[in-house]
Order: structure tokens, then C-alpha cells, then sequence
């Protein structure tokens, strides 16, 4: 695990602030979709007790709009500011998954779980290209 760490570690120093802010946007897509239910059962409560109303629904129901667009907007950041950090590695490098897969194998991925899975991604990336 070091080994890995020591080889991505100077790809990711210009990059931190980038992945802190990726990863904090990651934990609010999460937050936002665990209160999405508790707005939803606390309208079925008031549905089961008599105690609902016309306003009362209105306001849950642009509780639930005004989450979903912030689960799309945090979403979107966090896979734009993540998943970029990885293509603006592979760009660095001047390499492409089918070479970054035969280094790793050179390099001793011994996990069939993990060559598996780069096998399936090289010939994923290959299709679409």
C-alpha cells in the first residue's frame, strides 16, 4: 500500500485542495440523500395523524426539489473534481489505461480480483474508443 502511495503521492500534491473539495462535495451528495426519507416519513406522519395539510405537503414536497437539485449540483462537482484529478494524471504521465494496466502487471498487481478488473476496463476503454 506504501508503494502505491509513494508513486500517486507526487501526482496529488498540486492537487489536494482539488480532491479535499471533490470529497466534501462527495459527503454532501450523502447527506443530502439520508434527510430525503426523514422528509418523506415526517409527511406520512402527518398523512397518518390528520394532521396534514395542503401547505404542509407544498412545503415538503419543495424540501424534497430543493435536495434533489442540490444532490444534482454536489454530484456533478464531486465527480468533475475527482474523477478530472485521475485524467489530469493520465495526461501528465502521457499514458492510457492500456499502458497504465501492463505497468501494474509489470509492476506486480498479483490480486486476480484486481487484474480481472483491469482486464475489464482495458477492453471497456477499447470498445468505446
Amino acid at each position: 500500500m506504501r508503494r502505491v502511495y509513494r508513486t500517486v503521492r507526487p501526482f496529488l500534491k498540486g492537487e489536494l485542495s482539488t480532491l479535499l473539495i471533490g470529497l466534501l462535495c462527495l459527503f454532501f451528495v450523502d447527506g443530502f440523500q439520508l434527510l430525503m426519507p426523514r422528509i418523506i416519513q415526517h409527511g406520512v406522519d402527518a398523512l397518518s395523524y390528520g394532521r396534514a395539510t395542503a401547505s404542509l405537503m407544498l412545503k415538503l414536497a419543495g424540501f424534497i426539489m430543493l435536495l434533489a437539485v442540490g444532490v444534482v449540483v454536489t454530484r456533478f462537482f464531486w465527480r468533475y473534481l475527482i474523477i478530472g484529478i485521475s485524467r489530469r494524471m493520465e495526461n501528465e504521465c502521457g499514458c492510457t489505461i492500456t499502458s497504465i494496466y501492463y505497468c501494474f502487471l509489470r509492476h506486480g498487481i498479483r490480486s486476480t480480483k484486481s487484474a480481472t478488473l483491469w482486464r475489464w476496463r482495458l477492453t471497456t476503454s477499447m470498445q468505446l474508443e
